[in-house]
């Protein structure tokens, strides 16, 4: 609360203090043809297949089970679906996916992926397709890519994701970000504050975020976190350090990053839009997509952990040295907001950070674009 008040005092009241409300967060993709180049592992009804392939039933068994919800001699599909043990064992693969079989899902081996530079090796990990900046870690984007549900491009979201998003943005606490500085029309450094509010997100009459709507900040709330930053080129970024943000079940009960860095930048209408990175521990994701289920977010649950546990990058376990983070990226967008105190104190104001800053465009060739970014002659091929 000390750190609230700070900024409505008077010294913080002559720079200028911006605020912002997160209006869409969503795992940051890329699809590209080189992603799966063996093919990927597509959605839940082919999760389904394989399982059934694993127990040893033939095509024509297995077209049965699917259409019938069992086998020849009565037993459910969703009873076989549970035999995915040593031996067809039966394993609850949501309770218990360490104890199933690691189905060898596909992992995604293209070039491109968004995010950041985080362990500061660039002889490692992706090409950002926006920035062209090297060695991006985002092992996560690596292991869900290649399900049909993640082979999309910005500003496609993940459909689970962005159902579920626009679902809890009308009971879900909103995200909430404030930006101060001496003069925030031009470059320089700044202070960049996130926080939670008490109201969920004010919605518009096309179902967006509304601009200029008013926040009070959640007192003593532990989603509070202050980083020192920079403007440059009208672009946000952060010097790295822990962040912190309450969600609500299903998706992202809690947002939790480490080495947490930000590349947001300011558009004509004073909206930022961009990304937020950093190490987060896998099973915060994990928890997310097996409490959706295998039919909702089209994930294989046992392939996931096991890849997780694998693919994981940071964070070893004192005991196990089994590493507990791993880096990944998020899309977000924010628009203008005041933000005030429970005891209405003003800590920041609206009227947003107008830049000419170029458009969040992918040049990479043969990249697969959204059609939002298509010319009608490629929509219609």
């Amino acid at each position: 609360m000390g750190s609230l008040l700070a900024l409505a005092a008077p010294t913080a009241v002559r720079a200028e203090t911006r605020g912002f409300v997160i209006s869409t967060f969503s795992t940051a993709t890329f699809s590209h043809p080189t992603n799966c180049k063996s093919g990927g592992n597509g959605a839940s009804i082919d999760i389904q297949r394989r399982q059934l392939q694993r127990l040893g039933y033939s095509s024509s068994e297995i077209a049965y089970i699917l259409q019938e919800g069992k086998d020849h001699k009565g037993r459910k599909q969703r009873e076989l679906n549970l035999m995915r043990g040593p031996g067809g064992k039966v394993v609850d693969p949501f309770n218990d996916p360490g104890a199933a079989v690691d189905p060898g899902i596909k992992l995604m081996a293209g070039r491109y992926a968004p995010g950041f530079n985080l362990d500061g090796n660039l002889a490692t990990g992706f090409e950002d397709p926006y920035s062209g900046a090297k060695g991006i870690d985002n092992q996560l984007l690596r292991v869900v890519g290649c399900f049909q549900a993640y082979d999309v491009t910005w500003p496609v979201r993940p459909f689970y994701e962005e159902v579920m998003w626009d679902t809890m943005t009308d009971t879900m606490p909103a995200w909430v970000v404030s930006v101060s500085g001496p003069n925030l029309r031009k470059d320089g450094p700044v202070t960049v504050t996130f926080d939670r509010a008490l109201q969920h997100v004010r919605r518009n009459a096309s179902g967006g975020a509304l601009h200029d709507a008013t926040y009070m900040l959640e007192r003593g709330s532990r989603s509070h976190s202050v980083f020192k930053g920079t403007v440059r080129n009208g672009i946000l970024t952060i010097a790295p350090g822990k962040l912190k943000l309450e969600g609500e079940a299903p998706i992202f009960t809690t947002l939790r990053l480490y080495r947490t860095q930000v590349s947001l930048r300011f558009k004509p209408d004073g909206s930022m839009e961009g990304f937020i990175g950093g190490y987060q521990p896998w099973l915060d994701f994990f928890y997310m997509a097996s409490s959706a289920g295998e039919g909702n977010i089209g994930l294989d649950i046992p392939g996931l952990f096991h890849s997780f546990k694998r693919l994981a990058d940071y964070g070893p376990h004192p005991k196990t040295g089994q590493n507990m983070l791993i880096s990944s990226a998020y899309s977000v967008v924010a628009v203008p907001a005041f933000l005030a105190t429970i005891d209405k104190k003003l800590v920041a104001t609206t009227g947003g950070i107008r830049r000419t800053t170029p458009p969040l465009v992918s040049n990479v060739p043969g990249a697969v674009k959204p059609k939002a970014e298509m010319s009608e002659e490629d929509k219609a091929k």
